[in-house]
């Protein structure tokens, strides 16, 4: 064929892609080109079956979609506010059409933020054929301005009839279509494709289906959408068109044609525009004489303007592209009105009518318009959306501004769950969630949403005008004449101001919307009596609604629970009642409904008697919910909130019994207080077991986690209460570390959640250390020798101390250092202790191996304590070491043997005096601080008055441990000096006289003239030490 390239063709093509948003079909389907002379009016073997469906040629039969475009808005909220129009690829493809195509126009034109929202409108199935009670608002206003003035014939032209050959050319195509495709591998297409990810937000209140769209009934799901941007303009369309492909053309469209009919202008732009709004390079057209198949032809996409018989311009297409988006962009301004877009039979005007303002006087009540709801939950849904995306500060003022316009259309009684929210979320915008009382820093928004935008007009404070202004302002009209011309220019897109004013100004708006969506929850208490009603007269049952308002009652208990400070003020706000809902609660309980369930209501306090009560009823209330919900994403919610009220139960009853446990301690007859102890500790795993099977039901590791600590904490109790009896008390402790153990299994790494991954090795340590002291201080008779009992406790040590994190630098370093060098300190007492036991000359590996390890412990553990400053666990340490030092002194056999160990001793008295200084400065300012508090305030303040007792026994525990280091001091003195006299060496004889005589004038340095105590005595210590210090490294030297 031919092709002749039209003058006033662009020399540049237009530019257009397309991005698939989503697809049914995974993959093109391949493509059999038919043999010459097949018959298409014989149904293929294939025709409708399921196995070709997976590749949406079901969907050629489909004649209407209903208003698609708020079906699509709710799959894809992210895209409104960011593209132009949303809307049914039919209804773009009919708009770019206008100046070829004559027939009637009828769209529904809604605006959502920036974008436009276009539905096809059938005039006859509306407004012609409906009952006279539905679309009464906009009825009345077309047979008075539009349908009267029209002639009988124009008037037919509303119906769409589907004549027999329309239909019989339908059944053609689709039986072309399946004769075409080759099947793939069955289970490759039963695959179905992944739905946009929802993004993770808050569990608001998701609207119903009946709720989202003005016309539940439909649901048709596209093929493919897709946004596509054409020249300067973006489109999220729905597209059903069959794409095929093949080995040399991988993407192509194909069309079925009547050899004996050439294509006409309409036609072409169809096959164009499909072609375009797809990225589909070629279309590859099947020509038939009554149903026979003649020959194929291929065509490229930016060919088909210039065939013969169809010649188009793409740059008039590209003008009435953005003209009619212009039009629509400028006169479609306010959001929530519902305006018609209508062009008559061979009208050459186009108009647009604001049809809320133009029917203001029947459509009143905000039901009348049945648009009204579903634009209302798309300003809702796009809001939220915005609202929990992560760049969400830049649009701070376009969410206000959305949702200040869902609550002015919404009726706040019968919506009640959406208008709380969306006030919650407004309320949220002016004082975010996550600011810090203490220091607020409300951001105002950045220069992207600035007050001064190039275009401020604002649209909701519009001037008020006469009611003649309005009419004429309500319908704008559009010449066909001059589509064709260079565009209007488009206003600038409306940038609301943004969220601004000082931290007051913005607290007081903030509470303005808590009031406001607090108003609307005063109703859950009767909705729930009079669901019962419902259910009994009119056989209405809407488990999801109850379901949803007991969950929201556990809430307030929950939320009561959580401040229970101020108890007294929720109790007078819970007693407030409205008369009018009392005497509905009255009626609901004058009928005689003994025998039925009343949806959960009974379970809701009649009031706050105490903490336990109310922790109760909000587990019940999300119990109840729980069987009423079949939703899995609402149900994980309900069984997250009923964990949390689990482990808040089970804590609770855990504390209470740790209470119970310590009354009991204090008193003579205890059995009476054993069995309720008991029973505490019983309820409190019960509850935290079942928060355990929440949390795993709804894989939620952190709190999972969580769960599984509070369960050990709970067996430490439990052991901790049979302390007397040892086996059940073992017991319990493992069953502790098992519980801390899965709680680290479930978090995996400490990057999953580092404070409670903390919290858990630090409790996961505790136990461990706790255990191995009760082994090593009461070990149970009779199970195990004496080694073995050794070893299991070492096992148990090196368990804990592997637990404690000493290196990573926090606020519980110092405490995990702590426990490490007690756990060190044990660990060397026990080597210290098995090094004693063993005999001279048996097992020498043994003793030499315990003496290293005892040595390497002691070390560890003092490095540790000097650096944390722990004066009496130091020289505890310290004086152990020195004793160890003296008893291989005793054990040595030989001069040097007994010389090196007494010389060790020696530096390990000296390596005390950094930790003396710091004692002797301690107690200096503990005596100053004694001093200035006087007798007389002492005897008023008795916590003060216990204070300084404590520290006073501190200082004496210090004072006595000093003293010990002191006598230490001079007994390795005063035996080095008897061992250098009492060696007569042949050679050096000299030198061991002079060593002789340090150690006798050491000694004498140490000898104390006079009785010291406190700070003195410290004081005097330190000064010896260094004195000798001095001494020694001089003789060194």
């Amino acid at each position: 064929m031919a092709l002749v390239v039209p003058p006033d063709s662009p020399k540049k093509p237009v530019k257009s892609t397309a991005v698939v948003k989503y697809s049914t079909v995974q993959t093109p389907a391949t493509y059999a080109q038919l043999q010459c002379n097949t018959d298409l009016n014989l149904p293929p073997s294939n025709w409708l079956s399921s196995s070709a469906e997976s590749y949406g040629l079901q969907n050629v039969w489909s004649q209407s979609t209903g208003f698609s475009s708020f079906r699509m808005a709710h799959m894809f909220p992210d895209c409104v506010g960011e593209v132009d129009v949303v809307s049914d690829a039919e209804n773009i493809k009919k708009l770019l059409k206008l100046p070829y195509y004559h027939g009637v126009i009828s769209m529904m034109v809604h605006r959502i933020e920036n974008t436009l929202l276009l539905d096809d409108f059938d005039i006859h199935k509306y407004l012609l054929r409906q009952a006279k009670s539905d679309w009464e608002w906009l009825k009345k206003f077309f047979y008075e301005h539009i349908f009267q003035n029209l002639g009988d014939k124009e008037k037919r032209l509303f119906h769409k009839a589907y004549s027999r050959n329309s239909l019989q050319q339908r059944n053609l195509i689709s039986k072309f279509l399946y004769h075409s495709i080759v099947l793939a591998d069955s289970n490759k297409q039963n695959e179905k494709p992944q739905l946009p990810v929802k993004p993770l937000e808050p569990c608001l209140p998701e609207p119903t289906q009946e709720e989202k769209v003005p016309d539940p009934n439909y649901n048709h799901n596209y093929t493919r959408n897709v946004v596509w941007t054409f020249e300067n303009i973006q489109m999220l369309i729905g597209t059903d068109m069959p794409i095929f492909g093949g080995q040399t053309h991988p993407c192509i469209s194909l069309r079925l044609r009547d050899m004996s009919k050439p294509i006409n202008v309409l036609t072409g732009i169809d096959y164009w525009l499909d072609n375009l709004m797809c990225n589909v390079p070629e279309v590859v057209m099947c020509y038939h004489l009554d149903g026979i198949v003649q020959k194929y032809e291929l065509i490229k996409t930016e060919d088909l303007p210039n065939l013969d018989d169809s010649k188009f311009s793409s740059k008039v297409i590209r003008d009435v592209a953005q003209n009619i988006l212009s039009f629509l962009k400028n006169n479609a301004t306010k959001a929530g009105h519902t305006y018609w877009l209508f062009k008559g039979e061979n009208d050459d005007v186009v108009k647009l009518y604001d049809l809320t303002s133009l029917c203001s006087d029947v459509s009143e009540d905000k039901g009348q318009n049945p648009f009204t709801v579903p634009v209302a939950m798309l300003l809702y849904r796009v809001a939220r959306n915005m609202k929990y995306s992560p760049d969400y500060h830049r649009h701070q003022g376009t969410i206000r501004m959305l949702l200040k316009n869902c609550v002015q259309l919404l009726v706040k009684e019968k919506y009640p769950q959406i208008v709380t929210s969306a006030h919650f979320m407004l309320s949220d915008l002016y004082v975010p969630s996550d600011t810090d009382p203490a220091s607020p820093r409300l951001l105002d928004q950045s220069e992207e949403e600035d007050a001064h935008s190039e275009y401020s007009t604002n649209h909701e404070n519009e001037k008020e005008e006469s009611e003649e202004e309005q009419t004429f302002a309500a319908i704008k009209s559009l010449t066909l004449a001059n589509i064709k011309e260079q565009a209007e220019r488009e206003q600038p897109k409306y940038k609301p101001p943004p969220i601004s004013g000082t931290i007051e100004e913005r607290c007081l708006s903030g509470l303005e919307h808590v009031t406001h969506g607090l108003e609307c929850l005063r109703y859950m208490l009767e909705v729930l009596h009079c669901q019962k009603i419902l259910e009994i007269f009119c056989g209405v049952r809407n488990d999801k609604s109850i379901s949803y308002l007991l969950g929201r009652a556990g809430d307030c208990c929950f939320m009561i629970v959580q401040d229970w400070c101020n108890v007294k003020k929720h109790r007078k706000d819970y007693e407030i009642r409205n008369e009018m809902a009392e005497k509905i609660v009255e009626e609901v309980y004058n009928m005689d409904l003994q025998d039925l369930d009343m949806n959960g209501a009974e379970l809701l306090p009649k009031g706050l008697e105490s903490l336990e009560f109310t922790m109760i009823c909000s587990y019940k209330c999300y119990e109840k919910a729980l069987s009423l919900e079949s939703m899995d994403i609402d149900r994980n919610n309900l069984l997250r909130r009923l964990g949390n009220i689990h482990n808040e139960l089970g804590v609770f009853y855990m504390n209470q019994a740790g209470s119970r446990y310590k009354q009991q301690e204090n008193q003579t007859d205890k059995s009476s207080n054993s069995s309720d102890v008991t029973a505490l500790l019983t309820c409190s795993l019960t509850h935290l077991e079942s928060g355990i099977k929440a949390f795993e039901t709804v894989h939620d590791e952190t709190n999972l986690a969580l769960l599984h600590s509070n369960t050990g904490r709970l067996m430490r109790l439990c052991a901790h209460v049979n302390d007397k009896q040892n086996t059940q008390e073992r017991h319990y402790y493992n069953k502790a570390l098992t519980s801390y153990q899965k709680a680290l299994q479930v978090l995996g790494s400490r990057k999953t959640n580092q404070a409670i991954w903390d919290t858990v090795t630090w409790d996961l340590s505790t136990t461990l250390y706790t255990m191995a002291t009760l082994l090593q201080d009461y070990p149970i008779a009779g199970h195990k020798s004496e080694e073995e009992m050794e070893r299991e406790v070492v096992d148990i040590l090196q368990k804990a101390l592997k637990h404690c994190d000493v290196d990573t630098p926090g606020p519980r370093q110092p405490v995990y250092q702590f426990r490490a060098a007690s756990i060190q300190h044990r660990l060397a007492s026990l080597y210290h202790h098995v090094y004693r036991e063993f005999e001279s000359d048996v097992d020498n590996s043994k003793k030499k191996m315990s003496l290293q390890l005892c040595k390497l412990y002691y070390d560890k553990a003092t490095k540790l304590l000097l650096l944390l400053e722990q004066s009496t666990e130091y020289l505890t340490v310290q004086l152990e070491r020195i004793a160890l030092a003296e008893y291989q002194a005793h054990s040595g056999t030989t001069f040097n043997s007994k010389l090196k160990a007494y010389q060790n001793g020696l530096d390990l008295v000296l390596q005390c005096i950094p930790i003396i200084q710091i004692l002797c400065e301690r107690n200096n300012m503990a005596e100053q601080k004694t001093k200035e508090v006087t007798d007389n305030e002492l005897k008023n303040d008795s916590a003060e008055h216990e204070k300084v007792v404590e520290e006073q026994k501190l200082i004496d525990g210090e004072e006595k441990l000093v003293i010990l280091l002191e006598q230490r001091l001079q007994f390795l003195l005063r035996s080095l000096t008897k061992l250098f006299l009492s060696k007569s060496p042949v050679h050096n004889r000299k030198e061991y006289d002079k060593l002789t005589n340090l150690y006798k004038q050491c000694y004498i340095r140490t000898l104390r003239p006079d009785t010291m105590s406190g700070f003195i005595l410290i004081k005097h210590v330190m000064d010896v030490l260094r004195q000798l210090n001095c001494m020694l490294k001089q003789m060194e030297s």
